[in-house]
This record gives structure tokens, sequence and C-alpha cells, in this order.
């Protein structure tokens, strides 16, 4: 499995999310943490099988969240370029 990586970028949104939730309802963000977690595994065992949303970029679903993580595949790793709610446009990330 290749390694993964977050850009900060990434792993500021990971943690933003994380505190949202848990302040609309306690557990909820590690809750989130813990289905993120399982995200990335599956990201890592199958990176090829999410959906290219952009030359290179592809996203993957958060389950039961509505959170999608943005990734690209490099030789040797798996690069995570940022973690966002729906809500938020991707052309943050794509440009």
């Amino acid at each position: 499995m290749p390694d993964i990586f977050f850009r900060e970028s990434a792993r500021l949104d990971a943690l933003e999310a994380v505190d949202f939730l848990n302040q609309r309802k306690q557990g909820l963000g590690d809750r989130f943490s813990t289905l993120l977690e399982i995200a990335l595994q599956q990201i890592g065992r199958l990176p090829e099988s999410a959906r290219e949303i952009a030359p290179g970029i592809r996203r993957a679903l958060v389950p039961t969240f509505r959170y999608r993580v943005l990734y690209t595949i490099e030789t040797n790793r798996i690069v995570v370029i940022g973690i966002y709610h729906p809500s938020r446009s991707t052309d943050d990330f794509l440009a």
C-alpha cells in the first residue's frame, strides 16, 4: 500500500471538519475522523477506484458524511490535496 501524504491545507481541512462537527454534536467529529480513516485506507488499497474529476485528481467519499477527499496518485505515494463538504467549491483545489 502506498504512503498517504497530506498537504498542510488538507490536514487543516480535516481538523476544521472535526471541530465543526464536534461543535454541532459532541462526538460527531470523532465519528467523522474514524470514517475518514476508513476512506483513506480504501484509497490506499485501491487508489484508482475513485472517480477522476480532473486530469490526475480523484475524489473519494467519506462514508455517512457528505465530505469528499481529493487526491492525486504519484509514483510511490498518494497526496491528499483537500477534504471538503460539497457546499464548498472545488475550484480552490483544482486551480
